[in-house]
């Protein structure tokens, strides 16, 4: 009689600790969904309108941080020869990548990955200049 009984408290035990589970999985995801509506709405003061103002100022503050550590004014030459020497080089890197191209491959996997890497070689040329455009706006 006494192995029923701690069978019986055995079921009951996991049973309660299966409905404690079950509750805080439905506590979690009511909560998490609370807190999906609240960042959609504009009104919220914790959504992402409510701290726009806080994360501007946040953003400034880095920026003159990063301009302040740069000297730009001071470096601004020594920046421009790196930037210049930068697109050389990638020029470079990207006349050894098609060179490499292999005509009687086709579309194989080597060639995809060598034009891959000339596109992401022409997006830095780029970036390059956009940064030789702010350099010289300083």
């Amino acid at each position: 009689m006494s192995e029923d009984l701690l069978k019986i408290i055995g079921v009951v035990v996991l049973v309660v600790f299966f409905l404690y589970l079950a509750s805080k999985a439905l506590k979690l995801h009511l909560n998490l969904q609370n807190s999906i509506m609240e960042g959609m709405t504009s009104t919220s003061s914790n959504g992402i309108a409510g701290s726009a103002a806080t994360y501007a100022t946040s953003i400034s503050s880095q920026a003159t941080q990063i301009q302040d550590s740069l000297l730009i004014s001071k470096y601004k030459t020594d920046y421009e020869n790196v930037i210049l020497n930068m697109d050389d080089y990638i020029s470079l890197l990207m006349m050894q990548t098609a060179l490499n191209f292999s005509v009687n491959d086709g579309a194989s996997a080597n060639n995809m990955t060598l034009l891959t890497n000339l596109n992401t070689l022409n997006a830095a040329k780029q970036s390059l200049n956009s940064i030789m455009t702010f350099i010289d706006q300083q």
